[in-house]
């Protein structure tokens, strides 16, 4: 397996984002990803306690789509896991 498949396939295992910015500011965001939704929460409500703001979902192409707004995201991430990753 070529180094380029296995970053592909490792991508790919991936199914869930947290983005970040400063609240209230314009700064470029930051982003990271997630095997779990479970993982997703709890980086979720870490960057919550420094007081950033978080928007979060499931990446392309894995369904159910899910979008978290920075409006929604504290009681997402403090809610219990779904069936939505089952």
């Amino acid at each position: 397996m070529t180094r380029k498949s296995r970053q592909t396939k490792s991508a790919l295992a991936k199914k869930w984002y947290v983005s970040f910015v400063h609240v209230g500011r314009k700064q470029k965001r930051a982003t990271r990803t997630f095997e779990t939704e479970d993982q997703a929460k709890a980086f979720g409500l870490n960057i919550l306690a420094t007081g950033l703001a978080i928007s979060a979902g499931t990446l392309n192409p894995h369904l159910p789509k899910r979008a978290i707004s920075p409006v929604d995201a504290e009681l997402w991430a403090r809610s219990e896991q779904m069936v939505f990753d089952k």
